[in-house]
This record gives structure tokens, sequence and C-alpha cells, in this order.
């Protein structure tokens, strides 16, 4: 529409261009819609600049006939060579929305008929492109809340937080027309924002970024969001996004509960290519996003442990009963696979007789097949490295390490994972996890494959000694056992007592005794003993004992004479124990206990006693660790009752048919039920009548699955009848198939808020009828002192319209001598209460007095929310004010100063010319031949000499001069910095020959001259009464000798 109406201007005025501009209020620019073919684009421009800011600016047309020499013109437009232009305002609604400018490359002169037919045409134009920008407007925010409903039904059927965010930012930047996006998330353990997805990564590694660093970091540090115009000049820009090209970017925090938990961004290679519009419709989009995702990382980590957990529990059962150490070895790599996400995992073991890592299982080869991939020595290649090191390692570009094996470069393995096989301190093999793909393996990962290595270790190992020695199958059996009774036990007590008596059995001693490391007392506690409770060993440090350094080297200790050993603790030594061996118990190679074994005879205790005691330890001290884990589960899931029980807002628990199966304290004792009277209430008792069907909608959509929460505001019933209105949130919870199980209620009770809105809004009402009524000009400021809303007064008063004046800045109306930006901002900080001044105000072109009084409002808890700013108009009380001083301090006759300014004038010139070592003079004149031509021509003729006078002793003296009239016909002249005696003569000189020239007055020709008397300061004094009176006396001497001048003579001593 815009193109069509440039191109028909150009034909109706026969010019050579045309063009459209359209005010963008975000921007505060008027920016360019349509123009005739030019090789050089108009630029934005801001009102006033150019015919066409002019013609926006003042609602009136522009001619220029000499675009070239007119000093207000563009550079861009000069340059493109226009000579002579005509500008007329778009105006609609009585707004201006725009102009419309025509121009020639010949010299021509735009006459009023042609701006009446331009102006007319735009007048026309004008509605019908503001409705099209209306209309378009109201397409994007269609297309946008389309947009918004689709993500948010899509992400309400995913789970896998990846692909909620790759969505996220497909969407994203298709919605803003974008040509990048990344959605970081906040990372715990490295403490950075990490890049959940990106669609423009290129060949460059996953975005990270430090919180405060860049737009995104900056939008996550202060949860806001980061609008940059010109990314390319922007101070706070990095290198690698300024290497990309990128102009200018928008990004917004993702907010869950009030907590930051990541970013979402877009970018753009071309300049000012987002506003604020797009900052909000990205937030829209992050607000809906960041719930979504941070569930389904909550349901990933909870899924991932509870898999975690049957997986080891399963492989601890299956390494128990299984004595074939290739199957239970297929079984690890497959479960390695499933557990890390990745495509091959493989199991080797050390071969002591040839000293090779042999393959043993591979999840790449079928069942019964050889398995590829050949022996490594130990140091050779990925295995061999962490067999010999005994560390796991993690390569994330695997074809470049160095120490890469052509059979994995041939493979194809893009990243590995590698962890020793390790059973009573000794490496026995490797376990390692490769992708396709290229990763970075995360400490969960590492984890996970430790503890599947930790789990297999020993039971390949016993395999092993299983297969080589066949007369201790009843070990490995009972080793089963264990294995099997450690798995269904979740109880620490029971665990440590198993380990206990079999430990005993084993080892066939007298006493066996579990501790387990207390991190609170920082001592090993026991947890189980063979001889009972009658008689429990005292809890020891670390480094104390068989079991404290067992426990702090992490390393078996064997004590074979203990009575003797320096180590030893006095409860053993009393209690005749002569042997002792002690092994500590190993959770992911962190010691969390010890097992040891105590004999009253002497004894020593062989290798083969010590490694199955190890493979025992080995073997249970997971289970332990595990039950420990569950039992603090256990404690936290009572202390998150006990919460629940302490919070202050309603939580309760229902099926999904609305029966109540639990409620918190705060909610029996609001609603005043018991416990019993609650459960099975529906929501007809609890919830008033009339509210009753606002979320049968929302419900349906959550437990469709198309929303995981929702809340609303609703009134509910108390036992005793009373209504009260809560806040509430309702949240669904699924079992493990995803099936609705039931659901959760929180609600806050919001009655006092609903009461304070009322109030607020009732306030509100009150306020807005004195805002617009009052006779004096009320404005409401925000705190950078930018005028929010302007009354009717005070448009009048300023001559403005309410569009001028919102969002300039009330000192920015005020002359620039009466600026105060300091009080506004004191006053914004609470370091003031109020701020006071009467000020001058710009109004076309004058200045208007305001009487200023501004004070913040206040919030709740006393946080500032904004500034109101009260001008009264006292403009006339200020003229009257200054006709009234001007009065006072000059003579009605002459308008010279009277003798009261004179006085002031004359203590300035003194502390001047002291301070600068100056000399200055007081001249008192008394004019000669003035009574006579009083006497002979009236009073009118006298007052009209005297006025002559005054002008020209005037006309004769320098602007830092003062001449003052002290009555009648004697005047009194100031004159500083006169040099010394000789420059006081010479101005008294200069003033006499002046009055003798003769003066015209009322037709008459008269002459008169003076006698005029010098006092100089501070050499004759630095008193103004002490000169005056010298300085009369002077003049008097004069008179007397006839008249001159005469200076002032000190009498003798």
């Amino acid at each position: 529409m815009a193109r069509l109406a440039v191109d028909h201007a150009r034909a109706l005025l026969k010019v050579d261009g045309s063009v459209i501009f359209s005010w963008d209020p975000d921007g505060h620019l008027l920016v360019p819609v349509a123009e005739t073919d030019s090789p050089v684009p108009e630029p934005s421009i801001a009102p006033g600049a150019g015919a066409i800011g002019l013609a926006f600016e003042s609602g009136l047309p522009v001619v220029v006939e000499d675009y070239q020499h007119w000093d207000q013109a563009v550079p861009v437009s000069r340059s493109r060579g226009m000579v002579s232009a005509l500008a007329v305002p778009l105006i609609a609604g009585d707004q201006p929305v725009g102009a419309l400018g025509v121009w020639t490359y010949q010299t021509r002169a735009f006459p009023a008929e042609e701006e009446q037919l331009l102006t007319l045409f735009a007048a026309q134009v004008a509605p019908a492109l503001e409705a099209a920008k209306l209309a378009q407007q109201r397409e994007d925010q269609a297309r946008i809340f389309e947009a918004l409903h689709e993500m948010g039904a899509a992400t309400g059927g995913m789970r896998e937080a990846a692909d909620l965010a790759a969505l996220c930012v497909q969407r994203t930047c298709a919605l803003l027309k974008a040509d990048s996006g990344v959605l970081l998330w906040w990372d715990e353990e490295s403490d950075l924002l990490r890049a959940l997805a990106e669609n423009d990564p290129g060949d460059r590694p996953a975005t990270v970024v430090r919180p405060g660093e860049d737009a995104a970091g900056m939008a996550f540090r202060w949860a806001e969001p980061v609008l940059v115009s010109d990314y390319q000049s922007w101070d706070h820009a990095t290198p690698a996004l300024r290497e990309r090209g990128f102009r200018s970017m928008v990004h917004v925090p993702l907010m869950v509960r009030d907590r930051p938990v990541g970013t979402l961004g877009v970018h753009s290679r071309e300049p000012h290519q987002f506003g604020h519009e797009d900052a909000e419709i990205l937030g829209l989009v992050a607000a809906q996003i960041a719930p979504a995702l941070d569930a389904a990382g909550l349901l990933e980590a909870s899924e991932g442990q509870v898999r975690e957990l049957r997986t080891l529990h399963d492989l601890a059962v299956a390494a128990g009963g299984v004595l074939d150490t290739s199957r239970l070895a297929r079984l690890v790599v497959k479960e390695a696979c499933n557990l890390l996400g990745v495509e091959r995992s493989v199991l080797r073991v050390w071969e002591p007789r040839d000293q090779v890592l042999v393959p043993l299982a591979d999840s790449g080869a079928p069942d019964q097949a050889a398995v590829p991939g050949g022996s490594l020595k130990a140091g050779e290649g990925l295995a061999g490295s962490v067999f010999e090191a005994g560390r796991a390692v993690g390569v994330e570009d695997y074809p470049r390490w160095p120490d890469s094996s052509e059979w994995g470069r041939r493979e194809g393995f893009a990243s590995a994972l590698m962890v020793p096989l390790v059973s009573h301190q000794r490496p026995v093999g490797t376990l390692g996890a490769f992708s396709l793909q290229r990763r970075k393996f995360s400490d969960r990962d590492l984890r996970v494959l430790s503890l599947l290595a930790s789990q297999v270790a020993p039971a390949l190992e016993a395999a092993r000694l299983a297969e080589a020695a066949q007369d201790r199958a009843r070990i490995f059996s009972l080793l089963h056992e264990i294995a099997v009774t450690a798995g269904g036990v979740l109880e620490p007590a029971k665990l440590a007592a198993l380990l206990a008596d079999t430990t005993r059995e084993l080892m066939d001693v007298e006493r066996v005794t579990v501790t387990l490391y207390d991190q609170d007392s920082e001592l090993l506690t026991v947890m189980a003993d063979t001889e009972g409770s009658a008689d429990v060993p005292p809890p020891v440090r670390p480094g104390i004992g068989t079991a404290g350094v067992a426990f702090m080297r992490r390393e078996r200790v064997i004590v074979d004479d203990y009575q003797t050993w320096d180590q030893g603790v006095f409860w053993a030594r009393e209690r005749g124990y002569r042997s002792s061996v002690a092994v500590p118990l190993l959770a992911r190679d962190r010691a969390i206990g010890t097992v040891a074994a105590m004999s009253r005879q002497p004894r020593r205790f062989g290798e083969d006693e010590v490694k199955l005691l190890s493979l025992l330890v080995a073997q249970i001290a997971p289970a332990i660790q595990g039950a420990r884990l569950h039992a603090d589960l256990a404690a936290s899931e009572r202390a998150l009752r006990a919460i629940y029980d302490t919070a202050p807002v309603i939580i309760a628990r229902s099926e999904l048919d609305g029966r109540m199966t639990w409620m918190n304290r705060a909610g029996r004792e609001l609603l005043g039920y018991s416990d019993a009277e609650l459960r099975g209430l529906g929501p007809r008792g609890l919830i008033d009548p009339h509210d009753l069907h606002l979320d049968n909608e929302l419900f349906n959509r959550l437990r469709a699955g198309e929303i995981d929460r929702y809340r609303l505001e609703r009134r509910y019933l108390k036992k005793d009848g009373t209504r009260f209105w809560g806040d509430v949130t309702i949240s669904l919870v699924r079992d493990s198939d995803g099936e609705p199980e039931f659901y959760y209620s929180m609600v806050e009770d919001i009655t006092e808020r609903k009461q304070a809105e009322a109030a607020r809004q009732e306030s509100e009402g009150r306020f807005s009828a004195v805002f617009d009524r009052a006779a004096i000009g009320i404005a409401r400021l925000g705190l950078d002192g930018r005028i929010i809303e302007a009354n009717p007064a005070l448009e009048a008063m300023l001559g403005r319209t309410e569009n001028r004046l919102v969002g300039a800045e009330l000192m920015s109306l005020v002359h620039r001598d009466d600026r105060d930006h300091r009080a506004l901002r004191a006053l914004a900080r609470g370091e003031t209460a109020e701020y006071q001044a009467e000020l001058r105000y710009s109004r076309a072109g004058e200045h208007v007095w305001g009487n200023t009084i501004a004070s913040a409002v206040r919030g709740p808890s006393s946080e500032p929310l904004f500034l109101i700013a009260m001008v009264e108009d006292i403009t006339l009380r200020k003229v009257h004010e200054a006709a009234l001083e001007h009065r006072a301090l000059h003579d009605p006759l002459t308008d010279l100063p009277n003798r009261s300014l004179l006085h002031d004038r004359l203590q300035l010139a003194i502390r001047a010319a002291r301070r600068d070592s100056e000399v200055g003079a007081l001249l008192v004149m008394d004019l000669d031949g003035f009574k006579a031509v009083n006497d002979a021509h009236g009073h009118a003729a006298g007052d009209r000499l005297l006025q002559l006078v005054a002008a020209r002793l005037q006309g004769e003296l320098r602007s830092s001069d003062t001449v003052a009239r002290l009555g009648g016909d004697e005047f009194a002249v100031v004159l500083p910095d006169v040099g010394g005696p000789e420059g006081a003569q010479s101005g008294a000189d200069k003033l006499i020959a002046a009055l003798r020239r003769p003066f015209r007055v009322e037709g008459h020709q008269v002459r008169v001259s003076a006698s005029i008397g010098i006092a100089l300061f501070p050499g004759d004094g630095d008193d103004g009464d002490l000169l005056m009176r010298m300085a009369d006396t002077a003049m008097y001497a004069a008179k007397r000798s006839g008249g001159g001048c005469r200076a002032y003579e000190k009498e003798p001593a």
C-alpha cells in the first residue's frame, strides 16, 4: 500500500522521487516504509531532522527550495542530489503517524496549490496506511499466540529436555525471523551455562557461557531481558560471537520458581533487528518452556536414578549367580550401553599368564561369536592406559587422541569413556563405553560406569578364581548368597550384621566388627559386632587401630602381633586379641567404613584369605552404601512431610475423582476440619459452588497431558461456612507408565490481598479523578525521572500534548540552569522524602515558572514504585516579584540604582579590591546650575534634565561601573579597578566633560556642570558609609572652589 502511495504521489506532482516514513514509537524514530527507486536508500531519522522530521514534528507542510544549502538537510538525502523538496505529515485520528515527502533534482518552488494537493493526498492515504499497519499487527499477534499455543501443545507430549529445547529454539527463530538461536541451561557442577540446543553451531564446540558474560550471561545473572541493537560495537560483546557476524540479539532468562535456570536467545546478522516487542514475545516463550524443561530434567534424573539402581541391583543378583565370565561380561556391556546411551561397550580382563588384556565381551559382537579387538599390553591404547594407571579416562575426540587404536578408529568411535575393573585394590580389567557421535561424557556417566565396574569386577574376579580353583566352590556359593541377600536388604545395620557373620565364618576368627564413618563426629562407629551389644567396641578415629588405619589408607591392614603393634587400641589389647586383619569398605573409590577380623590366637592371615575377605567386602560395600542412601532418602521424605506440615500454605493430595487423601496442618487449621473429616471429602464440600466450574477445562487438559500444571484463583468454604479467596496451583503425578495417578493442590490464602486490591482500585479511582481534574499540573514519573503520564493541567501549562510529554525526562523540560537530576535520583533511592523547587519550564520558546513538589510513592515493603510531581504555575507571581524587587532597588525617575543597591555594589567592589590588591574609587557628584534650570523652566523640565543626565552618565561608564541617584541632583559612581588616584581623576574629568555639553529640554538648550568628590578604596577606607562621607566632604570642597573634582584629603593629625 505504501509503495502504491509513493508511486501515485510522484505521478501526481510530476516529481523525481517520493518516500513515506512511519513513526516507530519503540525506537523513537521515523522509519522509511516505501520509496521510489533510488541508489541510496533513506535512513531512519529523528523527529525534527530534515524536511520529513520537521513536517512530522510540526504537523505542517515543509517546503525547501535549495536542499543542498539547507542547514537542516539530511546528509544521505543531500548526497543523492536532492535539490528541492516538499514534505507533509501523515495524520490519523488527530495523531501524527508519519510523513510523506517528494523531491526533485532541479530547483523548483512548490506553490501553495501543490502543498494543498499533497496534504489532501496524505489525508486520504494516512488512515488507510494506519489501518493496514494495525491489521498487520493483529495478524502478527495472532501468529505469535498461535505459535505459542502450538509450542505448548507440542511440549506437553515431550519428556526429553533436549528435544524440548531443540523444538523451542527452532520455533523461536521462525517466530522472530532470527538467523540463529540458542537455549542455555545452568550446570550446577561446573557453574556454567551450557547449550542444551542451538541451531547454528557450525563446526564450533557447544556454546558455554559464564554468568554475567555476554548477553546470555547478563540475562541469567540479572534475571531480566538483554536487548543488543548493534552487537559489533557493544562493550560486552565476545570475540567468538563477533566473528560469527551477529549484529543484534535478544536474550531472556528462563525462570522456575522465581529462580533463573537458563536463558533463551536469538541472533541476527542485521542491526536493530529486534525490539522490545520481540523481547516480550521471547519472554512468553521462555515462561512457557522453562517449567517444561525443568520438569523434563527432573523426570530424566529421577528415571535415570531409578534405572541405574534397578540395573545395579539386577546386575548384583545376576553377578552373584553367574559363574560363566563370558555371560556375565555380555550382560555388563549390554547394560553399559543402555545406561550411558552409547552404541558400543567392551569389557577386557587381565590375563596374568600372557600379561595382556583380552576382550571378554563386546556389545557389537553377536552372542557366541568371537570378540573382535585383539589383545592389548598394559599402557597400550585407551584400555591399556587405564589399566596401567588404575583410573578412568574420558576422550571427547577419539580419532585425534594420540594413543587411539587402529581398531577403534576403524570402528568409527568418536568419543570414549574407560574405567578400570578393580578388585581388592588391584586392576583386573577394563570396561569401556564408545559413542559413534562426538560427546563429552558427564560426571554422571563416569559414576554409572564406575558403579557397573565396581559391581562386576569382584564377580568377574571371583568367577576367574572359581574357574582356577574348584575347591573354593563353597566360598563362592556363600558369596552368591550374600549378594542375593544384600540385594534385597535396604537396612544398613542388617547388611553390616550379615557382613560380620559371613566374615567370621570365612576367616574362622573369634570376633568381627563392621564400622561406618560418621561425618558429623568424624569417627568410625560400630554398625555390627559378632559379640552382640554386651561389649560393643568404642568409636575410633581414622588412623587408630587396624580399622582406622585401613580406612585412612584405603587398603587392607594385616597385624600378626597386635599386642606389640604401636598403633593398636587399648580396648583390643585389654581383651587379649593377638592378630587382626582389616579391609576398607569402598564405594565409588571412597572409603565409607571397614570390616575388621580379630583372633585371640596368634596366626598369620594368608593371601588367599585376605583376597576372599576383600572380595566379600567389595561385593557388599556398594549394597551397604545403597542402603545408607535409601535410609537418607527415607529420612528426606520424612523431612519433606514435616516441611509440608510447617508450610504456611495449604498442601493437599487428592485422587483423580477429587477425593482428598491427605492435607497438611495449615490446611486443616484454616478449613477447620480434622484429618479424618477431610479424608474422602470432595471438591463440592470445599469449593464455593459458583467457582466449581472454573477449572473443568484446565483439569481435562492436565489429564490429557497438554499441560503439566495450572493455576487459578477461586473461593473456598470453611467448615463454619465462611469463605476465603485462594490462589491454587494443581500439579498432576503420573505413574511409571505415564498414566495419571493423583494430583497435588497448593492453596495460598489471598483474602487480604484481594481486599487490598479492591482498596487499591478504589484509591486509584479517587487518585485518577483528582489527577484529571486538578487545577495544577501533575505527572507520574518512573524512578528514572521520565514521565509516565501527565494530567491535562500540565499539558496546558507546558503547551504540549500527552504524547509529547510521556517518555520525556521531567528535567529535560526545565531551563538548563535550573535542572537538578541528582535531586530526583536521591528521591528515587529513598535518600530524601520530598523535593521542592521553583523551576523555569520551556513552553513555545518562552519560560513558565512552576513551583515543583515531588515525592516517592512506595510499595508495601517501602520500596519506591514511582514518583509524583505537582507543578503550580507561578509565572504571574514571579513577574510581580521581579517588578517589586526592581522598584525597591531603583530610582523611579531615572531608573538608576538607588542608595540601597549602590551600597551593595560598593561593598562588593571593596571586597574585590581587597582580594585582588586593586584600587577602586567612589565618586559623589552634585550638579551645578540645576536649580537655575528648574526655576526657569519648571519641575517637569528639571525631571527631564535629570533623566538626560542619567542617560549621559551611563553612556560614559564601563559595564563594571555603577552610577546611582542619591536624591535631588546628587549622584554617586562606583569605579572598580581604576589603577590609582590618576585613574580616578581621569574618570571624574571624563564625566564632567560629558556634562558640559548642552542638553535639549522641552525645546530649550540648557547647560549644567558638576562638582565631584573622590574617595579611594581600600586606601581611604573599606567601610561603605565612611567612604560616602569622605567623597561627600571632597565634593563640597570642590563646589566651594568653583566646581570640578577633588580627591578626599585626610586632615593632618
